[in-house]
């Protein structure tokens, strides 16, 4: 005779494992997901801070150019008021002074906006400083980014959930001392030969 026989097992019970097992994973890449999503918005961030750094850095530089240029004027009208005698050269060492401050200024503030720039770059890869956003909203409002949302922070929800497939493999280990209830279905047939019936 000849036997041929098919089965399907499906478990109905195992203690939890299976539910809490999907639970879990579910809520790791939901919390992946929402992770690489706050990562994005740091990186976004980054860019616009760098941004609006390089353009602190370049408003610097122009006011530190225009201070040079009053040092020097002051510098030249002091010399020459003390050629006619009518300063001291105690007031024309001061301007010189302060035109060498100024001086030392304007260097500072150009590394400080070529340290903004290379810092941008390095964020966005675009060797483009054209910066042209301005740094004031309409009228006379500062440009403020807006406020985040506790509850709509994504690095916030990632955690969460975190915690939640923690708490659901910890009820997948809880499960593993629970007996299992599977249910089984058979379909057999017995026969002496092919050619015959089922």
């Amino acid at each position: 005779a000849v036997g041929v026989g098919a089965a399907l097992m499906q478990p109905r019970y195992m203690g939890g494992r299976l539910s809490n097992g999907a639970r879990a994973a579910d809520r790791q890449a939901q919390a992946e997901a929402r992770q690489h999503e706050r990562r994005r918005q740091e990186i976004a961030f980054r860019v616009a801070q760098a941004y609006f750094g390089a353009q602190v850095a370049a408003e610097g530089v122009s006011y530190a150019e225009e201070v040079l240029a009053q040092a020097r004027e002051t510098e030249t009208f002091s010399k020459a008021r003390n050629k006619e005698g009518l300063t001291l050269d105690a007031d024309v060492a001061r301007a010189t002074a302060f035109r060498a401050q100024a001086t030392a200024d304007l260097e500072s503030a150009r590394e400080r906006l070529a340290s903004a720039r290379s810092a941008l770059h390095l964020l966005t890869g675009d060797t483009s400083h054209d910066l042209i956003t301005p740094l004031r909203g309409g009228g006379d409002a500062p440009l403020v980014a807006p406020s985040m949302s506790p509850n709509t922070r994504p690095d916030l929800d990632s955690a969460r959930m975190r915690v939640e497939a923690a708490s659901a493999m910890v009820d997948v280990a809880k499960g593993a001392l629970k007996p299992e209830i599977m249910a089984q279905g058979s379909v057999e047939t017995l026969r002496s030969d092919f050619d015959q019936g089922a």
